[in-house]
């Protein structure tokens, strides 16, 4: 009888982790612009030599759910872009292949800009808009994908 009870308290477990990761998978679905509820991104330029500053995004605040402001959340971009045929997209991994980049603090807000690898050879100045591939998870920026 043991080994049907573990068996059962096993399935459970299962599909208690696979609602969890459904709910995730829901939460992040709808996760989508972070522009209507947080503040101006910012962030280092990719030249400052500190590859851990260089990689994250900030934004001056967020809202949480409760309508309270968080200051100053951020995200790691890497985990955020990647490179496309010498275009920032959604994804990840963008500075393997990528340099000189950042956000122009003067500049159209929210956008982020690199010169990126084309994959021919070649290098292409890109920029994508941040609200595509950031949103605001309760309070925090988070990848929209």
């Amino acid at each position: 009888m043991l080994p049907f009870t573990f068996t059962v308290m096993l399935a459970a477990a299962a599909a208690a982790a696979a609602a969890a990761a459904a709910a995730a998978t829901i939460k992040r679905a709808g996760c989508s612009g972070f522009a209507g509820t947080c503040g101006r991104a910012y962030a280092h330029n990719g030249t400052s030599g500190r590859p851990d500053a260089d990689m994250t995004v900030y934004a001056t605040y967020c809202f949480d759910e409760a309508g309270e402001r968080n200051y100053n959340p951020m995200v790691r971009i890497d985990d955020c872009l990647s490179n496309t045929f010498g275009q920032l997209t959604s994804g990840t991994g963008f500075a393997n292949s990528c340099h000189d980049f950042g956000i122009d603090p003067i500049g159209t807000p929210n956008f982020f800009h690199a010169t990126c690898a084309d994959g021919s050879g070649h290098e292409k100045q890109t920029q994508i808009d941040l609200n595509d591939v950031l949103c605001n998870l309760d309070g925090k920026l988070s990848c929209s994908q």
